[in-house]
């Protein structure tokens, strides 16, 4: 957990697991059936291809946890302009509702079009999921609703390359892009990110994972709404991307926890509500967190926000 107090303000603020409160994200792929009706879950698997075209749409509607498109088993989903969403809730454990999930040495590729998922929690828009498995879009808007509901998430060694497009979360402790677990990576390109929760996370990095962030902008608007955070020997990088938080205990940037580290190139960072601070820099146990800015510029607009830093070998 992040952890920080100031004894003045009495400012807190906390990055808790937003999964469902352990520590190891524990996942069933969806077992079912090939189906070539719309409107109902799909699977593609074995290593075969499918391709989704301009219009295209995949849709599941229902109350409980069902994936729109699972991908598995060394198969490709291609998709252009294709129309992708789930409704429903995603139970506290075990399979997540999400619009597409990429497992098993899986690949998919979308051009245009949109992923949605839509519930009152436990969704994800795109969920990668083990080494070998990888996930490309450009140009793809991607949403969630709903509480614990991340827009991009890929883990547990799982690739993801997303340029260009909008990603958007509603919902409490619901993050933009989320990178989770030892050789994940999940870099993004020219991506407008926006949340609007409380605890939602522009950009989440931990458990080890890679985050990479080139261009674009991240926007949040909910307290402790924080632009970008790497927790637990996880890191970011960043280069050219615009960050705004207008909630209150947002910070721009937040890295703690054993050999975390945030590197900032030309970013620009604009935090607004009550004891926002741009930078924050907490140290871990056995070896310092660390966030290191190189040009771009950070601006607090309230008396009671500030870079600041704090714990043995932190650097802010």
């Amino acid at each position: 957990m992040i952890a920080s107090e100031n004894a003045d303000s009495g400012f807190r603020w906390s990055a808790k697991a937003a999964l469902w409160g352990s520590t190891a994200l524990s996942l069933t792929i969806c077992m079912g059936w090939t189906t070539d009706r719309a409107f109902a879950q799909q699977i593609v698997s074995s290593g075969e291809t499918r391709n989704l075209t301009e219009g295209e749409e995949v849709k599941y509607e229902g109350s409980s946890h069902v994936t729109a498109i699972t991908v598995r088993s060394g198969a490709t989903l291609n998709g252009t302009g294709a129309i992708i969403s789930t409704s429903g809730t995603g139970p506290s454990s075990g399979e997540l509702a999400a619009g597409i999930r990429a497992a098993g040495n899986s690949t998919v590729n979308l051009a245009g079009g949109s992923v949605a998922a839509s519930g009152t929690r436990y969704t994800r828009g795109i969920l990668g999921y083990d080494s070998g498995s990888s996930v490309t879009t450009d140009g793809t808007v991607i949403s969630t609703t709903g509480d614990n509901s991340h827009a991009v998430h890929m883990f547990n060694g799982a690739a993801g390359l997303i340029q260009n497009g909008t990603i958007s979360t509603q919902g409490s402790d619901s993050f933009g892009l989320s990178s989770q677990g030892a050789g994940t990576e999940l870099t993004a390109r020219d991506v407008t990110i926006l949340t609007s929760g409380f605890n939602g996370f522009g950009a989440f990095a931990h458990q080890a994972g890679l985050l990479q962030l080139y261009g674009g902008s991240i926007k949040t608007t909910g307290d402790r709404g924080h632009g970008a955070v790497a927790v637990s020997n996880s890191s970011i990088m960043l280069d050219g991307t615009v960050i705004e938080t207008t909630g209150n205990q947002a910070a721009g940037l937040a890295a703690d926890q054993d050999n975390t580290s945030i590197s900032a190139t030309g970013v620009d960072i604009v935090t607004r509500g009550i004891h926002s601070y741009g930078v924050v820099a907490t140290g871990g146990v056995s070896g310092p967190a660390a966030i290191v800015l190189h040009g771009g510029s950070v601006l607090t607009a309230t008396v009671t926000g500030r870079v600041t830093q704090s714990g043995e070998g932190a650097r802010g």
